[in-house]
Formats: C-alpha cells, structure tokens, sequence
C-alpha cells in the first residue's frame, strides 16, 4: 500500500481540514508492518510541510510514534524517520510537554546506550545514535530571532548525554560508522542550537580531538570545519578553536611523517577532508589560522605541496583548494606571504612534475587553478620559479623541447583572470610531456603548440 498523501502534502497544508482525516490513517499505519514505510515516509512529509497544523494532533502522533517505536517492528529507516515526525510535532508543543514526551520517549534509549557501550551490540547502538540525530535535527522551538524558549530541548537532551558519547567514542574509536554517526549527532545538534550550544563547545571540542587521537576519521575532520566556521570569530572561543586546529594538524602531520607511514596516499580520506577544513578557515577567517601561535603554518604549507603528489584526484583538488586560499590571502598577512615565498620554487617544481605526467591526468585542473592564483597574487617570483624550475635536473617535463616549455611558461604568465584557458593551456602541454600528441585522446583537444 502507498499513501499518496506524501505527494498532496504542500496542497494539505492550504487545506488544513483534511488532515483530520488523514492523520488517523496514518497513525494506523504505524502498528502495520506492511505499511508502516508509506506512513513513515508520509508522515515526514506532512510535518515538514504542514508543521504548523500539527498542534491539535501532536499528541495523537506521538502516542502512536512511541508504541510503534516500542514493540521493535519497525526497520531502522523507519525509526529514524518517525524519529524526524517525532521532532517536528514536538516543536509546536509547550516547553513542559516537549519534556515530558523526550523524558518517555528518549531517555530510555539514552539508557540503552549506556548499557550497550560495552557490549558487542553495534547496530543497536547505531541505531539510537542515528534516532538521536535526526531529533537533533528537527527538533528546534525557536523562530528566527526568537531567544525566548531557551535553553532548547536539544541543549538539554546534548547535555545529559555527552557523558555517554564521550564512553561511546573511547570504547568504538576504531569503527568508522560509529564514529561517523557520533559526529552527525553533534553536527545536527549545533546546526540547530547554533550559539544556543556554546556552553557545551568545549566538551564537543574534547570529545572531537580524543575521537582523533585514537582513531583519525574524516567524520570528525568535517565537524571540526563545521565547529571553527561557528566560533571561529567569537572571542570567548577563539582560544579554544586555535587549539583545535592545532590538535588536528598535529596528529595529522605525525601520522602521515615517516615512519609512521610510506605512502601517504593511505590516508587520502583524511587528507582530503583535512585540507577542506584548511581551506574553509583560511577562506573565512585566514586571520584564526595566521594568529595560532602554535600552529606551523611552513610545515603545513608544505605538507600540502607533498599532498599534489598523490594519485587521488578529490585529495589534489582539496590540497590544491588550500593552497589556493592560502596563496590568496598571502598578500594581506605577512606570516602567509613569508611561507609563501620560502616555498614558491618548491610548489611549482610539484606543479610542473605533475603537468610532466607524475599524477593522473584527472587531477590537472586543480593545477592551472594554483598557477592561476600564484600569477596574481606574486607574478615576478612565479616568472623567476617557472624559469628556474624548467631548466631543473632531472627535468620535470620530458619530452617536451627547450622552445615549448619557454612557450608554456610564457602562456601561464600571460594568463591572469581565464581559468578556462589556463586549464587547457596545461591540458595540452601536458600531453606532449606524457607523449600522447597524435593520439585519439590529444585529437579530441584544441592544438595550443
């Protein structure tokens, strides 16, 4: 059976007067298992679009939400979807009955989580997790501009059960679901209390950091983004924020340095989601990274040259994204302009290695968008690092003739604002150096030389 009310939701809501028929049919269906997923998926439908009609029939939705989630019948999808009715019904409720519902509803399942810690019960205990995010990330009472209802129920729900996340990620540090879902639960947590949450930043940002010390996983790289891009900027958290950063790069630096590791292409999920949080701070708020004063910024800037090198195309671009800002802003912060100089030869050695055929044609395009920004940004050192660098030993772009690389360099140079002819000024060239001219795949390109 399908409900078609999923798609007369919107129209629903301009006619309100039906959902007293709809909704006990719905609720019905909660108890069917042959059912239950049309009225799950209806039901998130109806709540998303016709929250604000909910009111008279919040509690009948609930009651029925709680004995199915009850009698386990329901398939995990299901839960978590009934679990997102579940929050937007409870937003239109007063704040006491919001409390009386979460302390029937969910602290149970909190419970079970403190019990299944330990045990070998991993899809039970991702299970709640998962129940417990989307909560999180429908369940906010505040209107925009509305501080009157604080603190939230997520706040009060997040604060009781930090302790047990925290026991959560000690014990499955090395799962990489878990670990993943921990981090959605307090993704969606923040998304919704926003500065709401800033009481209980310091012990997310301790949970965060403790998860990578015992196990890197990209998951907390992306909720540390999300974390300095929030409070970044605010005084009493900037401190805290720096030392997130610093933590993180620390870590990162250590495990991917011989001898540790050989191949840092190993970790190319890290490095990708490492160097996305590198590039979003230094695109918002560069002067967080330049004023961390434990913060290796040579070292780092480095680590992200060595990162072009591997074969993962997604890791070029996101190193290649980082090195981008970084060149970007080097001209309003000095500390940036300083690395920037020490290390320009070395980067367009890389650069050109990799145009010469040392990585993936896949991964060129990021390429021309670095050659781009360098041109810009510090124009009469990348002229002095593309002459030096082209007459290097061992020359880092075989087969090509003295007068092609001297044409090459001197397009790049002439190229400051066209990216799209940069990219394939880099495209062609690269081909003569990887010996595919005459080719099929060089006939489908324009001729540049």
């Amino acid at each position: 059976m399908s409900f078609g009310e999923r798609a007369y939701a919107e129209w629903i809501n301009g006619h309100p007067e039906v959902l007293t028929s709809v909704i006990p049919l719905l609720v019905m269906g909660l108890g069917t298992p042959q059912v239950a997923p049309s009225a799950t998926l209806a039901l998130k439908d109806l709540t998303r679009d016709c929250q604000n009609c909910m009111g008279p029939f919040a509690h009948h939705i609930l009651q029925a939400s709680q004995d199915a989630l009850r009698c386990n019948q329901l398939k995990l999808s299901e839960c978590v979807r009934l679990m997102y009715t579940v929050g937007r019904v409870l937003a239109v409720l007063p704040m006491e009955s919001i409390m009386n519902y979460l302390n029937q509803m969910l602290m149970p399942y909190v419970e079970e989580l403190h019990v299944l810690i330990n045990t070998v019960t991993k899809l039970a205990i991702l299970s709640r997790l998962k129940m417990l995010s989307m909560l999180f990330a429908t369940l906010d009472v505040q209107g925009e501009g509305d501080i009157s209802r604080f603190p939230q129920p997520v706040f009060l729900v997040l604060q009781r059960i930090l302790p047990v996340i925290q026991a959560i990620v000690h014990v499955w540090c090395s799962d990489a679901q878990v670990i993943e879902v921990v981090c959605s639960v307090l993704k969606n947590a923040v998304a919704t209390l926003l500065d709401q949450s800033l009481p209980l930043v310091a012990d997310m940002t301790q949970i965060l950091v403790k998860s990578y010390q015992l196990q890197p996983h990209p998951a907390a790289l992306d909720l540390a983004r999300q974390f300095v891009i929030m409070y970044g900027r605010n005084k009493s958290h900037m401190k805290l924020m720096q030392s997130l950063l610093c933590e993180l790069s620390s870590i990162t630096l250590h495990m991917t340095a011989p001898p540790h590791c050989q191949n840092i292409s190993e970790y190319s999920d890290i490095l990708e989601a490492f160097f996305n949080l590198l590039a979003q701070v230094l695109k918002k708020n560069a002067e967080l990274l330049a004023s961390a004063e434990s913060l290796e910024l040579e070292k780092l800037f480095q680590f992200g040259i060595l990162a072009l090198s591997v074969p993962e195309a997604l890791t070029v671009k996101a190193s290649s994204s980082f090195l981008v800002n970084f060149i970007s802003q080097s001209t309003e912060l000095a500390l940036l302009f300083s690395v920037v100089q020490s290390n320009g030869e070395s980067l367009t050695l890389r650069i050109l290695r990799n145009i010469g055929g040392e990585s993936p044609r896949s991964a060129l395009e990021p390429l021309a968008d670095l050659l781009l920004t360098m041109n810009k940004k510090h124009c009469d050192s990348l002229s002095q690092w593309l002459h030096t660098t082209i007459c290097s030993e061992p020359q880092p772009l075989p087969r090509s003739t003295v007068s092609q690389r001297e044409l090459f360099v001197k397009m790049v140079l002439r190229e400051r604002a066209n990216k799209r002819k940069l990219q394939e000024t880099v495209r062609e060239f690269s081909l003569i150096c990887r010996g595919l001219v005459g080719t099929e795949y060089a006939a489908r390109l324009s001729s540049y030389f």
